[in-house]
């Protein structure tokens, strides 16, 4: 028994040695792993400045076009044309130049929706109808301030 209880002491010095010498071992090679992440000296040290500023470089140009979203660009038109489209009459032609074209898109929607089947002829001959009479409403009265544009002008 006597033997066995000193074998015993003996193998527990011994996994005590083991384990001491293992975790010596575990903490120079973390210190010289550690050491040479961290240690920069001479060009590594401007490498890693110069590694930084081009990641910095390159995220910033990644990132410049959702920066300026919100920035509107100037126009290059000279005063007196801006002056121009500015007015009242102006405002108006715009308005109903877009009004004509949201008009012939509509058109061309239910024109499409019919070849698929999606409207009946009844409803796609009255839409077309009541479309192509705002149109034509809107494109007269783009032809008189035209005329109207032209008579002042000379």
């Amino acid at each position: 028994m006597l033997q066995y209880i000193l074998a015993q002491e003996e193998n527990r010095k011994r996994h005590a040695t083991v384990t001491r010498d293992w975790q010596r071992e575990k903490c120079v090679v973390t210190s010289q792993l550690t050491g040479s992440l961290f240690r920069l000296k001479g060009y590594k040290l401007v490498e890693t400045i110069l590694i930084f500023i081009i990641a910095g470089g390159v995220a910033l140009f990644i990132s410049l076009p959702f920066l300026s979203v919100g920035h509107k660009r100037e126009d290059k038109t000279d005063k007196s044309a801006q002056e121009v489209q500015d007015s009242p009459i102006s405002n108006k032609l715009r308005i109903l130049k877009d009004r004509k074209e949201s008009l012939y898109t509509a058109i061309k929607d239910i024109e499409f929706d019919y070849s698929l089947g999606k409207l009946s002829l009844k409803d796609y001959k009255e839409l077309a109808e009541q479309y192509k009479l705002e149109a034509s409403k809107t494109l007269k009265e783009i032809d008189n301030i035209n005329k109207g544009r032209d008579y002042r002008e000379s």
